[in-house]
């Protein structure tokens, strides 16, 4: 042992002497109950009932080399090695700790990137359905509204007509006049008709529902209603003056809205 070795000892060691502090004795014996060594006199001032009073020679006696110093050891040893593995778990569990948090950011991250790219892929597969949607509703009122464009154009030429005719024709011309102006009226008014029966001269209103779960396959529903009522007309002829007459009678409370007619485009299939 070197020096330096020596005095890094624990104080208390270094400072046990052969003598008894108290009496300026030789330590003769040691009180294993006490677990102190004691000179004559400190048995007699100290342990005079102690009974478990040993020689000193017996107990420190080549304790060097004694079972005991190596049980000491081997202890020591054993607490040394399990304070090293205790420490070294506790380091691993640490790494393994750091290691599974950096995988569940980068687990969540490319969930919500996965999840990112599938609601893009919905998206664009609704807006596609919402532009479909919308492109056959637009077709047919832009190409509804072509044709009463035109039939509006005739039968603002007819009426001029017809002015002219009452004004200017003899009674024969007006005659025969005024009849081919209403074969058009007739014509125009069944024209009317066949829209009404095909649901044309409902407002149609694009509705889109919306849900989504990580299960969906799709963002929502696109649907077109149809409005509960027809586009209000003024009846022709006759049916103006029975259709005046009998709204003199209709209570407004009893009137029922017609079912609401919904239409579904057929949908693209998106994942």
């Amino acid at each position: 042992m070197s020096l330096h070795d020596y005095q890094n000892l624990l104080e208390f060691m270094l400072n046990i002497t052969n003598n008894c502090e108290d009496h300026d004795q030789k330590f003769e014996l040691v009180c294993t109950f006490h677990n102190t060594a004691c000179c004559m006199k400190c048995i007699k001032d100290h342990h005079n009932n102690c009974k478990n009073l040993v020689s000193l020679d017996e107990v420190v006696g080549n304790i060097k080399s004694s079972a005991y110093v190596s049980k000491v050891e081997n202890d020591l040893h054993n607490v040394f090695e399990n304070l090293v593995t205790i420490g070294n778990f506790f380091s691993e569990n640490l790494i393994a700790l750091i290691k599974e948090k950096k995988e569940a950011i980068i687990s969540f991250q490319n969930m919500r990137q996965s999840i990112h790219e599938r609601l893009n892929r919905l998206e664009k597969c609704l807006l596609i359905d919402i532009s479909s949607s919308f492109t056959k509703m637009q077709d047919t009122i832009k190409k509804f509204k072509s044709e009463i464009d035109i039939k509006i154009d005739l039968i603002e030429r007819k009426r001029k007509d017809f002015s002219k005719i009452v004004e200017f024709l003899t009674d024969l011309q007006a005659y025969f006049g005024e009849h081919e102006v209403e074969k058009v009226a007739v014509e125009e008014e069944k024209y009317i008709n066949n829209l009404k029966s095909a649901y044309n001269l409902r407002e149609k209103k694009m509705i889109v529902e919306l849900s989504f779960d990580l299960e969906s396959t799709t963002l929502g529903n696109v649907s077109i209603m149809l409005s509960p009522d027809h586009l209000k007309l003024k009846p022709k002829g006759k049916d103006a003056q029975v259709h005046s007459s009998q709204n003199k009678n209709v209570v407004f409370d009893q009137i029922q809205p017609a079912i609401t007619k919904r239409y579904n485009p057929k949908k693209s299939q998106c994942a």
